[in-house]
């Protein structure tokens, strides 16, 4: 509503607009909401792939370890040795991006948005 209308307009064309543009506004967040879970559930997603990944990495690691162990007692340990850190390293470096692709704060910028848009609401109606 234009601000010159507001000092004619009677209370019942104010409430009309006030929710109008309530109803506007959730719809809006809505949407917004709905971008942000979609974007968290796609991080969410390659973390869990990333961290299945080091899973199977640090499997395979205690195994070659096995393997050394056996192979130190009365084989060449010196590759299965390497193999082994190698795979350790695979593991570690894949838990390090799983954990940094997970979400840390769900709906952060939905909740900082509601937060901002209450106050506006406040202000206006005051």
């Amino acid at each position: 509503m234009d601000p010159a209308r507001i000092e004619d307009a009677s209370l019942a064309e104010l409430l009309r607009a006030v929710v109008a543009d309530a109803r506007a506004l959730t719809r809006v967040e809505i949407e917004l909401a709905t971008e942000e879970v979609t974007k968290q559930a796609d991080a969410a997603l390659r973390s869990g792939i990333s961290l299945a990944l080091s899973l199977v990495a640090a499997s395979v690691a205690v195994s070659m370890l096995v393997v050394t162990l056996v192979l130190a007692l009365g084989g060449k340990a010196g590759l299965a040795a390497a193999m082994a850190g190698g795979f350790a390293l695979a593991a570690s470096l894949a838990a390090v991006v799983g954990y940094r692709a997970m979400p840390r704060k769900l709906l952060a910028q939905t909740r900082a948005r509601v937060r901002e848009d209450a106050d506006r609401l406040r202000e206006t109606a005051a």
